[in-house]
């Protein structure tokens, strides 16, 4: 019977511990452009939210030249090597390596807790790409019809 009754408790106390690490601690604050502009520069959209929670002074007017520069240096094979790019270009602990490391360190972490708090970012990103591609189609069809 106390087995009845603990199994759908810890159920409850797992879901509200989700919940509340979704909504308080890692929070996306620019879901819609990252989004958006990891879709149009083919940046991994985990990467932008990790930069842009790292990053306090990033709003929605500054979010489209960093994920835009990010789709310049974006390298699928070796992250790291992005993500320092993106270091040096900000001037962000170019002198000092070891903050340079934990800047990586945080950024790798936090692109593993979102890939796990947030599987829909990817799927909204691809379904992002399939609108654009039956848009692209739907017009190369209208021209070749050529309607008037």
């Amino acid at each position: 019977m106390k087995k009845m009754i603990s199994i759908p408790i810890i159920f409850i106390l797992l879901l509200s511990n989700l919940f509340i690490l979704r909504n308080c601690i890692y929070k996306i604050e620019f879901k819609e452009e990252i989004i958006k502009y990891s879709t149009k520069y083919k940046v991994d959209p985990y990467l932008c939210a990790s930069i842009a929670n790292l990053e306090k002074d990033i709003t929605h007017d500054s979010i489209k030249p960093n994920i835009k520069y990010l789709g310049k240096v974006y390298d699928k094979s070796n992250i790291d090597l992005s993500i320092e790019k993106w270091i040096n270009n900000n001037n962000l602990s170019a002198n000092n390596s070891f903050q340079c490391k934990a800047y990586m360190k945080n950024a790798k972490k936090l692109m593993i807790v979102y890939r796990i708090l947030y599987p829909d970012l990817v799927f909204k990103t691809k379904l992002r790409n399939f609108k654009n591609l039956l848009w692209f189609l739907s017009i190369k069809a209208y021209k070749k019809l050529n309607f008037r």
